[in-house]
């Protein structure tokens, strides 16, 4: 899926560049599946 690759990259930025803590990329993480399960039935 698409937009699931779109947000690993998301995360590795926010991990290797914006050198983020990994507590903060794992609940980024969870909450973009969870918008992702909330949007899959509207589309």
């Amino acid at each position: 899926m698409l937009l699931k690759e779109e947000i690993n990259k998301y995360l590795n930025y926010c991990k290797f560049q914006k050198e983020l803590n990994d507590k903060t990329i794992k609940a980024y993480k969870a909450d973009l599946e969870q918008f992702i399960t909330v949007i899959g039935d509207q589309l």
